[in-house]
């Protein structure tokens, strides 16, 4: 769901579009990976809703105001109200935004800076630097759902588990290198 055509890029690409709407992004993201294993397909679903089954479980998004959440434009009442603030640094520093905003708003940008690309931007920022270092990964366990002290949720911890890839690394390196000592022999050594 990812890459080229992923989610972030088709909203982004709707954001830009004039007269996307939330409507229209989930319709393209339905279409465009609805040969996906992750994407989920429930003709239940209304006009603005899809589901994505993660690592961990499957979640249902709600794409109402996708959209004016992504744009990241401040509000033409806002820059009305620092314009006429009565601190002359702010009153300077809105008088600059009111300026680009109405320089913009007669030709309409091509590559508009929303709040994902931001976001995608500064994502591949920190995994090329994360590329740039030996990972070492420490995962916590969350033992129960009450946050009780000596009590142990069977079905959450195991849930936890397999969806960081731990039940399934045992059961290969069980496979890979069988072991036959017994658990008394174990604790001797």
């Amino acid at each position: 769901l990812g890459g080229k055509i992923g989610i972030i890029v088709a909203l982004d690409e709707e954001c830009v579009r004039q007269g996307g709407s939330d409507s229209m992004f989930v319709y393209k993201v339905k279409v465009v990976h609805e040969m996906s294993s992750r994407m989920v397909n429930d003709r239940h679903h209304s006009a603005g809703i899809f589901s994505i089954r993660h690592s961990a479980d499957t979640i249902e998004y709600t794409a109402d105001e996708f959209m004016e959440r992504n744009s990241d434009q401040m509000t033409h009442d806002l820059v009305n109200l620092g314009c006429q603030c009565s601190n002359t640094i702010i009153k300077e520093q809105f008088s600059k935004v009111d300026k680009l905003s109405l320089a913009v708003s007669g030709a309409r940008k091509s590559t508009k800076d929303t709040v994902l690309s931001k976001f995608r931007s500064e994502l591949n920022k920190f995994i090329a630097a994360i590329d740039k270092t030996q990972t070492h990964y420490i995962c916590c366990i969350r033992p129960n759902g009450e946050s009780k002290p000596l009590a142990v949720g069977q079905k959450e911890t195991l849930m936890q588990l397999r969806a960081i890839g731990a039940v399934a690394a045992t059961k290969l390196n069980k496979e890979s290198y069988p072991q036959n000592m017994s658990t008394c022999d174990f604790l001797k050594r």
